[in-house]
């Protein structure tokens, strides 16, 4: 009678496996457990297990790219250069040139008046030449050319008095025109010392002819001291 019974049993699972698996053909085989206290398999499902939950991907954050460090040098400013002591300017005085006593004697020499070529030779010694623009001092007669206001505008200084009948005429080397370098007048003395700048050279008159070989440009005129011996 068990037997029978578990032959029943039998048949009908294998009837009810063979529907079930003409049903759920795609369907994964059932396994077999054994049930306990029997003497046969019994089909039965296995546990589901659920699939563990879904951790998110974490994904790494992207380390920023380093910056380039950019090395700024410290700015080296030039030491100043050391001023150098200021030395106190000296001015130098100016030193008067003291001006050179002359005589006619100096000045006397053979005047041959030359044409004014420019290849003619220069009547001129050289000592005499290197006088010109000299500052001097000489005595002399004065023989005034030009009145002004009972005044002298200029003169003609003289080695010699300018003589009648038995006196000679001095030489044109032995006399000198003098005028003022200022323009102002001058009075009159029968001897006169005059202080100036010597011209070497000749000068002509209106008509071509040589009117004087000395001049001077006054600065002082006054009165000549005659030495009694």
């Amino acid at each position: 009678m068990i037997k029978a019974l578990a032959v029943l049993i039998l048949a009908a699972a294998a009837a009810g496996a063979f529907f079930w698996f003409h049903q759920t053909s795609q369907a994964a085989p059932v396994p077999l457990v054994q049930v306990q206290g029997s003497s046969f398999d019994v089909a039965t499902k296995p546990a589901v297990v659920p699939p563990p939950p879904a951790v998110p991907e974490v994904k790494p954050e992207p380390k920023p790219e380093p910056k380039p460090v950019v090395v700024i040098p410290p700015e080296v400013k030039p030491e100043p250069k050391p001023t150098p002591p200021q030395v106190p300017e000296v001015k130098i005085a100016p030193v008067d040139e003291k001006p050179m006593t002359l005589t006619f004697s100096r000045l006397a020499f053979r005047y041959w008046p030359q044409t004014k070529d420019k290849g003619a030779r220069d009547p001129f010694p050289k000592e005499i030449k290197a006088l010109n623009g000299k500052k001097i001092v000489m005595d002399g007669f004065m023989f005034p050319i030009d009145f002004e206001k009972g005044k002298v505008r200029s003169f003609i200084l003289s080695n010699g008095m300018f003589g009648c009948c038995f006196g000679d005429a001095p030489a044109i080397t032995e006399t000198i025109k003098v005028y003022r370098a200022d323009g102002k007048l001058m009075p009159y003395q029968s001897m006169a010392r005059v202080t100036g700048t010597l011209e070497v050279g000749e000068e002509y008159d209106g008509d071509g002819y040589v009117d004087s070989v000395y001049r001077i440009k006054a600065e002082d005129v006054g009165a000549a001291q005659i030495e009694h011996k």
